[in-house]
């Protein structure tokens, strides 16, 4: 994927020389970001026909989506939310949010504004996992039924169908002892670590690339703001299974960074499994 986003000089406040060199360099950061974001989203609106799943009672799931050509070859997975796209990929997820104006705004031609075309565009949020094991390999969990197809133009053989869909995937390993599992529905992405007996939470280290500010809030939940957006990485759901029920366990996010964060975890009993659940909204 394109990292040009993570090119951005961050200067403080100060002369009008240095306001107005963050200004410039605010702009072609974003006209950059824009470009790469505007190419995919024209391709991921021009080509998917049908990728969804009701399930019992109504509820929408996220539906995770193998890669079978009709994104980069780099992307493992990728799921269509409310008001989101994300890509998975060992030790990151991409997220690309729609602006709230404009939920196709990403299939609409560029002006040739760098302002306005960075006001009509979505906008990218990578969370990375600090130091996390690139060759992690994935695995798709609980099968759906639906399927997705892509036809781009008349000619048969640029079309991609039938692309399988799943209600989870699995990272094994991005850790030492610790797997990663994304599911969620259409309002939320929620991603556990399962740690193994023996292994240590406090590897798990998480870096909101692309952000602009990162904050804790009186809930413990990690308030990260994009571009005038905000996503909140709820505050930790901790716990083991012990005799047959969950027992919870104490832990909270703390700041190591102006973009990282990590968990601290309380006491449990390290010889048994126990996972963390994060839910970003």
């Amino acid at each position: 994927m394109d990292r040009a986003s993570q090119g951005i000089i961050r200067l403080k406040r100060g002369s009008g020389a240095r306001r107005k060199a963050r200004q410039a360099n605010g702009r072609a950061t974003r006209a950059a970001r824009t470009r790469h974001l505007r190419l995919a989203g024209e391709m991921l609106e021009s080509r998917w026909l049908l990728a969804s799943s009701v399930l019992p009672g109504g509820a929408l799931p996220l539906a995770f989506e193998i890669n079978a050509g009709q994104i980069d070859s780099r992307v493992n997975f990728l799921s269509r939310g409310a008001g989101y796209t994300v890509f998975l990929t060992a030790g990151e997820a991409e997220l690309v949010l729609n602006r709230a104006n404009s939920s196709a705004s990403a299939s609409l031609p560029a002006t040739g504004d760098p302002q306005a075309d960075d006001d009509a565009a979505p906008s990218a949020l990578n969370i990375q996992l600090v130091g996390a094991n690139s060759a992690a390999v994935p695995t798709a969990l609980d099968a759906l039924a639906s399927k997705s197809n892509y036809f781009l133009g008349s000619d048969p053989t640029q079309w991609t169908t039938n692309v399988a869909q799943f209600g989870r995937v699995k990272y094994a390993g991005v850790y030492p002892g610790i797997d990663q599992v994304f599911y969620g529905d259409q309002g939320k992405l929620q991603f556990d670590f399962v740690i193994a007996p023996g292994a240590s939470a406090d590897q798990i280290a998480l870096d909101f690339s692309g952000a602009d500010g990162l904050a804790i809030d009186e809930s413990g939940s990690l308030v990260i703001t994009v571009e005038g957006q905000t996503v909140v990485q709820h505050a930790p759901m901790i716990y083991q299974a012990l005799a047959g029920t969950r027992q919870t366990v104490s832990g909270h996010y703390v700041l190591t960074g102006p973009t990282q964060a990590r968990f601290v975890v309380g006491a449990y009993d390290q010889t048994r499994e126990f996972t963390s659940d994060s839910t970003l909204t």
